[in-house]
């Protein structure tokens, strides 16, 4: 992979694929969110999220990828895409690309994120006093939600357990209702534990 964006100046258009990452997919954020809203558009500015939105955009209905025409999409987000490789829409894909929200495949061939990472503690620092007291904020509640969201996921899943449901279907069960993958999986384990130490437990035989 390229470590910069490629030069897509000249070009009329472009593939855009979805960049997957399954531990940051399960925390972070879409790009349409309070949260990107936010705390993102201080560190990103206005035309990169903006084309992170109109991306995520497109893959809710081509989540396998798409061609861009560079020209129409720099025309949508209100910026210039004439000028060079130094122009304004190039800039925001070499933003994009530089803060992790994508990665070159080819000269041709762009992958993006369909999910936006939490501020890392160098990027916070980097916000106003008051969003860092509010990102300080949310992350709190987010940690708590996912708790007691974990909490419940696993009651769920020691049931299933008992019922007979195999480990890897109940992760599936959970998934498809809802929960985060990552935190399905902890669920899992949680209850596969708990169900270990209830079985050694009945059969222990009384005094």
């Amino acid at each position: 992979m390229h470590p910069t964006a490629p030069d897509f100046s000249g070009r009329e258009e472009a593939l855009i694929l979805p960049l997957r990452d399954d531990h940051l997919d399960a925390i972070g954020f879409d790009p349409r969110s309070h949260y990107a809203e936010t705390f993102w558009l201080p560190i990103l500015g206005p035309s990169t999220l903006w084309l992170l939105r109109s991306v995520a955009m497109r893959f809710d209905v081509e989540p396998d990828g798409f061609t861009m025409h560079l020209e129409e999409q720099s025309a949508s987000l209100g910026i210039r895409s004439n000028g060079g490789r130094n122009n304004a829409f190039q800039r925001s894909l070499h933003r994009l690309v530089g803060f992790n929200m994508g990665r070159t495949v080819d000269e041709r061939t762009l992958e993006i994120r369909r999910v936006m990472p939490p501020l890392h503690t160098g990027q916070v620092r980097r916000l106003s006093t008051r969003l860092q007291r509010l990102h300080h904020d949310a992350m709190q509640r987010r940690d708590e939600h996912r708790k007691e969201d974990s909490h419940r996921a696993s009651k769920v899943a020691y049931t299933l357990l008992q019922l007979g449901d195999s480990p890897d279907l109940v992760e599936q069960q959970l998934v498809s209702w809802g929960v985060d993958p990552g935190p399905a999986h902890d669920a899992v384990n949680e209850a596969w534990a708990a169900k270990a130490r209830s079985d050694r437990a009945s059969s222990i035989p009384a005094a």
